[in-house]
């Protein structure tokens, strides 16, 4: 009936019943019990109670349990531990035992079944190598003969309680005939005959006891040196009582509907009511009271500290106006003297932390921050850090192979991460200064700068001169296989002709013309030669222009007449189509007017076709082939003026017309150079006698010019230069003069993409303007001419 006999003086029990019948009563005032309930007595004296159980037809049957009482309840008190928070002085339950009960109480051999306990106290244990048991928590035993287990529970303070069960062990096969009643849990199948007599019995039910909370206690939060009341409502059948509960041990004392609290913790109250003897309990929802003596916000973290320097470390305090704060610093669990700020400059490794104490009305709230570890690392230094070449030309290459410790090291620019020791590559476009960046765990850097130096073009001179000097008005232009043809001179004109070999960097004189001219063209034919027509000459009284062209041929280094222009020309322009016939046009005629005609020279016939005329005359334009097939014809000279306007030569129709959009400046003899997306650079050139330092941008998608960077000028701009367009993208501009006796070496380079002007370091070796240029296969450029003393020798310039 019960899995504890044995009780103190005050003690309550239950009492279980399992049994077969049709209803159930104990005496001694305890009254129905339902198969498989429990009800819970309070004996004052060692009393035997009875349970009777009936079929309901007449038969019962009859079981005891008699309940030991001992004259008084042992109760150990366990002091309170002393804190700097005010604390209450609790009592600790003594251990007690509700339940102590099997699944079945009799087995046959071989079968098994679980032990059971409800209990209070710290631990509990069974006997018979069962050991440890847990509460509300079943364990397996398998007996293999009759055996009495006892369960012993402590509740840590030297209080212990006990409680006995038999397991019985059949020697036999239990029989098959199953009596009226039994207390076994094997409820049989019973068939009442309709003659049966029965028995009518009227049982008069004792009083139910019950308790139940209507109002909760609530969680509550308060300041420091204050209390909070916690109260509960309840009701019940009999006389109620209360028991408070902090953190799981009963509050000595604290036995009334409400309690005042001062300490932080879950507290909860046990509602019991008696009636007849008989008790029943419920316990309240758990609440918390919390103490606001100081919240930490933050606390300190682990840090690094560079070797003879420190840091500083601290902790966040949110407090109340009337809470006051101290504090006292630890490394290693060992005070530091006079750390008693809010923050402490840790210079030394190891583990810091920080007390803190709260203060207010007399009480005081301690608590610690978590840990944080200091550890001490050397200084970073650097001991090289150097290119393995200080100066180097453009589109190379140097090395960085730093040497440093303490760290990890990043070069910039370029933010390029590095370990000491490894070598890095850098290819910088322009001078550049680097530096090393060296910074160890604690944040502490350390720097070294070195300069690579970037030589953006190397100019040399040909290994021999030309065989004549070209001093100004000659031409250059590169042939299939790689070579140069120079030819023509403007000042005391001449026929010699030389072809440069750039593998030899060696000139050759070739075949002379068949006249000498100056001041004329020449343009590279499909069929790999060279096609001269007009050009100046002097007749013995002023300057003159030819109306006779020449094709040169690669093949035998030979001049060869190929007919005859309509008109004679000089200073004027020709420009291959995209059919491959030569668009000839403009220029200065035999008695020195401009000229508007134009004409088409077509190599499969080797004959001249006079196009329709010109708007206007012009001489020393420039002229370029359009995307689009067509011909732009860019200023010049006429009108006894410079030009800003454009001409567009449309050969389908063979039609000239006057571009709607005008350059920026007036400019002749200037340079045009084709960009790869097919807009066209128009810079430099003449106006007025001096020489044109802006620069423009002609677009062909929209017929418009855009002003672009101007050039590096002397005192007015400069003109006579000559361009190209570099593999790189850029274009050169070399040479040229102001108009006021200065001349230039310089090789500047314009950037289309950013629109920058840069000047390279290395020059010409000479001064030079109205000299000739040609842009190599294998993309340096050959320059000659355009100088008073040395006219005959060449520059190569390397990008």
């Amino acid at each position: 009936m019960s899995d504890v006999s044995t009780i103190s003086q005050g003690e309550s029990l239950y009492l279980y019943a399992l049994y077969i019948g049709s209803s159930g009563v104990i005496d001694h005032g305890v009254g129905n019990i339902s198969s498989g309930a429990t009800v819970l007595v309070s004996p004052t004296v060692t009393t035997t109670y009875t349970l009777t159980v009936s079929n309901g037809a007449g038969h019962t049957s009859t079981a005891t349990f008699m309940v030991t009482v001992n004259p008084s309840t042992t109760t150990t008190t366990i002091p309170a531990s002393t804190t700097t928070v005010p604390t209450t002085t609790t009592t600790v339950a003594p251990s007690s035992i509700a339940h102590f009960i099997s699944g079945v109480l009799t087995l046959n051999p071989g079968e098994s079944t679980y032990l059971w306990a409800s209990f209070v106290g710290s631990s509990a244990s069974v006997d018979h190598g069962v050991g440890p048991i847990n509460n509300a928590t079943a364990i397996d035993i398998s007996p293999t003969v009759t055996t009495t287990y006892t369960l012993t529970v402590s509740n840590g303070a030297g209080h212990t309680s006990t409680a006995t069960l038999t397991i019985t062990v059949n020697s036999a096969p239990p029989s098959t005939t199953v009596p009226p009643s039994t207390t076994t849990t094997t409820v049989p199948t019973t068939t009442t005959s309709s003659t049966t007599s029965t028995t009518s019995t009227t049982t008069t039910l004792p009083p139910q006891n019950s308790v139940s909370i209507s109002a909760q206690p609530s969680s509550a939060t308060v300041l420091l040196g204050s209390s909070h009341t916690f109260s509960v409502t309840a009701s019940g059948a009999g006389t109620l009582s209360y028991q408070w509960v902090l953190d799981g041990v009963y509050v000595q004392g604290a036995t009334s509907s409400s309690f005042v609290a001062e300490s932080a913790g879950s507290y909860e109250v046990i509602v019991s009511s008696t009636l007849n003897g008989n008790s029943v309990s419920t316990t309240s929802n758990a609440v918390t009271l919390s103490i606001n003596a100081g919240t930490i916000t933050y606390h300190p973290s682990d840090l690094y500290v560079t070797s003879g320097q420190s840091k500083l470390i601290g902790v966040g305090m949110s407090v109340n106006g009337s809470i006051s704060v101290t504090y006292q610093w630890y490394l290693d669990n060992v005070a530091i003297a006079d750390a008693t700020q809010q923050t402490f400059s840790a210079g030394t490794a190891g583990v810091y932390r920080v007390r803190v104490t709260s203060s207010r009305n007399g009480a005081t709230f301690v608590q610690y921050s978590n840990t944080a570890t200091v550890t001490v690392v050397p200084a970073a230094s650097i001991t090289d850090f150097a290119p393995s070449v200080a100066t180097i030309y453009q589109g190379n290459s140097t090395s960085f192979t730093p040497v440093f410790s303490g760290g990890t090291g990043v070069i910039d620019p370029g933010g390029i991460s590095v370990t000491s020791g490894q070598t890095v590559s850098v290819s910088p476009a322009v001078t550049t200064t680097y530096t090393l960046n060296v910074t160890n765990q604690a944040g502490n850097k350390t720097g070294r700068s070195a300069v690579v130096t970037v030589t953006t073009g190397t100019v040399t001179n040909s290994a021999n001169n030309s065989s004549i000097s070209r001093r100004v008005g000659s031409s250059s232009v590169t042939l299939s296989d790689g070579r140069v043809l120079v030819f023509g001179k403007g000042d005391y004109q001449t026929a010699i002709t030389d072809v440069y070999d750039p593998s030899t960097n060696r000139f050759t004189q070739v075949g002379d013309m068949n006249q000498s001219r100056g001041f004329t063209p020449g343009v590279l034919l499909a069929n790999g030669k060279v096609f001269v027509a007009g050009g100046s000459w002097y007749n013995n009284t002023q300057w003159s222009a030819r109306a006779t062209a020449e094709l040169f041929d690669p093949t035998t280094n030979t001049w060869s007449y190929t007919g005859t222009m309509a008109t004679s020309r000089r200073n004027h322009f020709m420009v291959r189509l995209s059919d491959g016939r030569v668009l000839i046009g403009g220029g200065l005629s035999a008695n020195n007017s401009a000229l508007t005609s134009a004409e088409i020279y077509d190599p499969t016939t080797e004959t001249f076709t006079p196009t329709s005329n010109a708007p206007s005359g012009r001489y020393d334009a420039t002229a370029a082939l359009l995307p689009n097939g067509q011909v732009i014809v860019f200023g010049g000279y006429g009108n006894n003026s410079t030009l800003r306007s454009a001409l567009v030569y449309d050969v389908s129709s063979d039609s000239w017309s006057t571009l709607g959009s005008e350059m920026n400046s007036p400019r002749s003899q200037a340079v045009a150079v084709t960009l790869s997306d097919g807009r066209i650079i128009v810079a430099g050139g003449w106006n007025g006698g001096y020489g044109v330092s802006t620069m423009e941008i002609f677009d062909p998608s929209t017929n418009t010019f855009q002003a672009a960077a101007a050039l590096p000028s002397f005192w007015h701009g400069r003109g006579s230069m000559t361009a190209h367009l570099l593999n790189n993208g850029k274009v050169a501009f070399f040479g040229g003069q102001d108009g006021l006796g200065n001349i230039s070496n310089e090789i500047v380079l314009y950037d289309p993409n950013t629109n920058k002007i840069t000047t390279e370091a290395n020059g010409m070796t000479v001064y030079r303007s109205e000299h000739s240029s040609a842009l190599l296969n294998d993309g340096r450029v050959f320059i000659i001419g355009g100088n008073l003393s040395n006219t005959a020798n060449a520059d190569l310039y390397s990008p």
